[in-house]
């Protein structure tokens, strides 16, 4: 989701599980704005949903290319 957001740009993860890992990825991809909701009934199971928009400029992580993380 982050590689092909625009600049600026807003994004929404709905889940189930794994909510915790998704916004320590994004605070390590220095991604903005980045919050979660409080409990969201799906399918009679906690949920939460994540959103957070991406940096209007490029952030270099530490010399490294972001790209190598992908799955």
């Amino acid at each position: 989701v982050v590689r092909v957001l625009k600049p600026g740009g807003m994004a929404i993860i709905w889940d189930l599980v794994y909510v915790p890992e998704y916004v320590q990825r994004l605070h390590e991809l220095k991604m903005q704005e980045i919050r979660v909701s409080e409990f969201v009934p799906a399918f009679m199971v906690q949920s939460h949903i994540v959103s957070f928009r991406k940096p209007h400029h490029q952030v270099q992580l530490n010399g490294h290319d972001w790209r190598s993380s992908i799955a």
